[in-house]
């Protein structure tokens, strides 16, 4: 009886631990975003002259912000442009060519 006990026991044991650590992990994951994030709209744009190109969003007609972004998710930009994204990002820079926004997410805008 005692075996039966534990074989039922143990799975629920280690289902519910590993539910448990999951939700810990998301849910510190979503602080560490919430914390320090700030977030900008714009259209996504490429500047500057060839080789030299940047990506960007416009914001507004007088402000562009420099995305510095993984590839993946620079390409993914890229292959987007001319259409509204929400930028998440935790850093602002300036540079000599303008405001440089670190990306830690995109979301594509419900706006049109």
């Amino acid at each position: 009886m005692k075996k039966v006990a534990y074989l039922i026991l143990i799975p629920v044991f280690l289902v519910l631990t590993g539910c448990a650590k999951k939700n810990i992990e998301t849910q510190h994951s979503k602080k560490i975003i919430s914390k320090s994030a700030k977030m900008v709209e714009g259209k996504i744009a490429v500047t500057g002259n060839e080789p030299f190109t940047k990506l960007s969003v416009v914001v507004n007609d007088s402000t562009v912000y420099i995305l510095k972004c993984d590839s993946a998710t620079g390409q993914m930009l890229r292959n987007n442009q001319g259409k509204l994204f929400k930028i998440i990002f935790d850093n602002k820079v300036k540079t000599s060519s303008g405001e440089e926004l670190t990306v830690i997410k995109v979301e594509k805008s419900d706006n049109k």
